[in-house]
């Protein structure tokens, strides 16, 4: 299953990070996690984020059960890719945690 949320007003670093929370929270073993800035072409001072995560069920392994993937920037939106492998958490763990993304991050989410 693929979630995808459009954030404004948050720096993409602590969306990354409270991801990265969440989804150990319920689980999820990091495997592997990689983050970027980039600087913006027409600006010196503005920065555009990217990073990666690839979780698991099982510690050390690489069957891959999640993914995430974050960009952008504090002043402007932030886009995120959750991919969630369907039965990897089970139906009511995937609604709890997207249940708390909301909760957490839902007055940030652009609709």
């Amino acid at each position: 299953m693929e979630y995808r949320k459009i954030y404004s007003r948050l720096k993409p670093e602590l969306l990354f990070d409270t991801l990265k929370d969440l989804i150990t929270k319920h689980g999820g073993h990091l495997e592997s996690a990689s983050s970027d800035n980039y600087s913006v072409t027409d600006s010196s001072s503005d920065f555009i984020f990217k990073g990666t995560m690839v979780f698991s069920r099982v510690k050390n392994s690489s069957a891959a059960c999640a993914s995430v993937y974050v960009m952008g920037s504090e002043r402007k939106d932030s886009r995120v890719i959750l991919d969630i492998e369907q039965g990897a958490f089970g139906e009511a763990a995937v609604k709890c945690l997207l249940d708390e993304v909301d909760f957490l991050l839902g007055e940030y989410e652009k609709k």
